[in-house]
């Protein structure tokens, strides 16, 4: 049986910039990631603070994970 690669797990939560600064980041590492609530800040919220969530595919979260946590703490390397 084929291995189910489509549950998603959030590794990151904060504003609309630093969320796709980090897609950027992880997209350049060999990972795939998709935010949610971004269009709702971008279009409808555009000066507000609602936070957007980074998702990954389960199979990707410990390689994303050490990624978010040097992106995090500015020692991110591409």
């Amino acid at each position: 049986m084929k291995e189910d690669k489509s549950k998603l797990v959030k590794v990151f939560t904060g504003v609309l910039w630093k969320a796709e600064l980090l897609r950027t980041y992880l997209a350049d590492n060999g990972i795939s990631s998709v935010t949610q609530n971004g269009t709702v800040v971008n279009i409808v919220l555009p000066s507000t603070n609602i936070d957007v969530v980074v998702w990954v595919n389960e199979c990707d979260y410990d390689a994303a994970i050490k990624l978010v946590q040097a992106f995090e703490e500015g020692s991110a390397e591409a």
